[in-house]
C-alpha cells in the first residue's frame, strides 16, 4: 500500500471513528500527520466527529494537537469551540498552545463561551489561557457569553 493510500485510508477511518482501523494503519507505518484537501489531520477529523478513542490513538501516536488546517482550525480549538471536553483535555496534557488563536483571531475560550459550553470554560478558565483575549472582531469571551444569553433571551419560544 502506498503512503497516499495509508494517508487516504487513516484519514478516512478517524473521521469514521474506527479505533481499530486506525490502530491498524498505525502499525502499518501511517503518517499520524497526514492531511487532507483542507489541511486536516486524522486528529482533527475525529476530533470533528467527537471521536474520543481515536482521538486518544493519534495522541498517543504523537499526533500534533496544535496543527491547524486551511481555516486555522486545530484539534485543540476545534474541541474548545465545540464543547469536545474529553479530547480537550487531551489536547491540554498533549501540550496544546493556550495562544493559538483560530481564523477570528480568538482563543479556544471565546468560542466556547460563545457556544454556552460551561463546563468548556471552566476547564479553560482552569488553565493559564489569557481570558480578556480581544478577538479580530473586538469581543472577548464575556462579551460573547453575554451577546449569546441575550441573543436567546430575545429569541421567541414556541
Amino acid at each position: 500500500m502506498s503512503v497516499a493510500d495509508t494517508s487516504s485510508e487513516i484519514l478516512n477511518a478517524a473521521a469514521r471513528g474506527d479505533a481499530a482501523q486506525v490502530t491498524a494503519l498505525l502499525s502499518s507505518g501511517a503518517k499520524v500527520e497526514a492531511r487532507d484537501r483542507d489541511g486536516r489531520t486524522p486528529l482533527l477529523l475525529a476530533t470533528h466527529g467527537n471521536h474520543v478513542e481515536v482521538a486518544r490513538l493519534l495522541i498517543a501516536a504523537g499526533a500534533d494537537v496544535n496543527a491547524k488546517d486551511s481555516i486555522s482550525d486545530t484539534p485543540f480549538l476545534y474541541a474548545g469551540a465545540e464543547g469536545r471536553n474529553e479530547i480537550l483535555k487531551m489536547t491540554l496534557q498533549a501540550g496544546a498552545d493556550l495562544a493559538s488563536t483560530n481564523r477570528y483571531g480568538g482563543t479556544a475560550l471565546i468560542p466556547a463561551a460563545h457556544h454556552g459550553h460551561p463546563e468548556t470554560v471552566k476547564i479553560l478558565l482552569g488553565t493559564g489561557i489569557k481570558i480578556d483575549h480581544v478577538n479580530r472582531l473586538g469581543w472577548t469571551a464575556l462579551i460573547e457569553a453575554v451577546s449569546s444569553a441575550m441573543a436567546a433571551r430575545s429569541t421567541p419560544r414556541s
